[in-house]
């Protein structure tokens, strides 16, 4: 394996062990999930090199597997968790992670398109 595929694995680890602790603990405290307190934003907004190499060196299916592997995933297993402990509705796990990832991190990946500076990140 090449250097920046060891990279791009590490970050991708990071990045969804980070996603998965949080919301995990915030399930077992029994915390509302906000993306304040998952901190995915901040954490692209300390890794920016990382984001804009994988957004210029993938094709549309390794983005997809990516996705998959890094967020969808790690989420299906976190839904499944809530479920188990009877914090979430018992609905597919799969289609539930899609639905988190459609509507709280697949709009932060609009950010790294913006033309314009940030005008609030904190309320982002």
């Amino acid at each position: 394996m090449n250097s920046p595929s060891k990279r791009k694995e590490m970050m991708n680890r990071l990045l969804k062990d980070q996603v998965v602790k949080t919301v995990l603990t915030m399930i077992q405290e029994g915390t509302p999930i906000t993306m304040d307190k998952v901190n995915v934003f901040n954490f692209q907004k300390e890794h920016p090199l990382y984001f804009k190499y994988i957004q210029s060196h993938r094709s549309a299916a390794a983005a997809v597997t990516d996705r998959m592997d890094a967020v969808i995933i790690p989420l299906v297993h976190v839904c499944r968790e809530g479920m188990r402990l009877g914090q979430f509705k018992d609905v597919d796990p799969y289609v539930m992670a899609a639905m988190i990832f459609g509507t709280l991190v697949g709009p932060l990946e609009s950010l790294t398109y913006r033309e314009e500076p940030l005008m609030d990140g904190k309320n982002v």
